[in-house]
């Protein structure tokens, strides 16, 4: 079983709402394959930070951010050959701003991620090869809608991210479909655009009909070097860690 320890102040003046709270929570010894798993129960002092400040009456700049240091389990090759669990920190960074007009509305979002692994030796994976213990990603996504008829409106975003190392997972949700959304997660090692463009068109309070578009492409090779065939392309990008 977990347990956890939160606390911290919230403050609302006028424009601004801003929620502080450090913790610790204390996870048992995890038996995952790989560097997921622990060798002793894992104490990890977390820090969170949400500050929303309304600019102007119709827009808001909302400010998130994230930090934890956990343990994870590593294979080393010095000081001595072995598995030592070493303080790893995840930190994530958001900055969004955002504006609802008379008919159309507007978010531009830029999101940073960092996988650190600290007072690190010499750090190798199951084939004896190096890791790099510093890892980084962030995406940046423009989102707008448009309200063409009281019944008629279009949802157009284009999301730029760049991920080009392991250990960092970007994502943003999106609609799947209707009144339907999803966290849509960009494979490691990649660095690309999503977009995608949807018109909805509600015929009566029960019945809409509605179209999307989407695209997701790829600028590098996901760090994988000429595949042999799709059937293996598939299964790394399915699998990610495999690569």
């Amino acid at each position: 079983n977990e347990e956890a320890v939160l606390s911290g102040p919230g403050l609302k003046i006028n424009n601004l709402d801003f929620l502080a709270e450090y913790g610790v929570y204390r996870k048992p010894i995890a038996v995952y394959s790989g560097s997921y798993g622990t060798l002793t129960p894992n104490i990890i002092p977390t820090i969170y930070a949400d500050l929303m400040y309304q600019i102007l009456p119709n827009v808001m700049l909302h400010y998130l951010e994230r930090d934890n240091w956990e343990k994870r389990k590593f294979n080393v090759s010095s000081p001595v050959p072995g598995v030592m669990d070493l303080p790893v920190y995840k930190g994530q960074h958001r900055v969004e701003v955002s504006g609802n007009f008379k008919k159309a509305s507007l978010k531009l979002r830029y999101e940073y991620k960092q996988y650190i692994i600290e007072n690190n030796p010499q750090i190798i994976n199951a084939a004896g090869e190096a890791i790099n213990p510093y890892s980084e990603g962030s995406l940046v996504y423009v989102d707008t809608k448009y309200n063409l008829t009281p019944q008629l409106s279009v949802n157009l975003r284009g999301v730029f991210f760049n991920g080009p190392v392991d250990n960092v997972y970007l994502s943003a949700v999106e609609p799947l479909w209707s009144q339907v959304y999803m966290s849509k997660t960009f494979i490691p090692q990649g660095r690309g655009v999503n977009f995608y463009f949807i018109i909805n068109h509600n015929i009566s309070s029960n019945i809409s009909v509605w179209l999307k578009y989407a695209n997701l492409g790829y600028t590098d090779d996901f760090g994988i070097i000429q595949p042999v065939n799709i059937d293996e392309m598939d299964k790394l990008i399915a699998n990610p860690s495999q690569s």
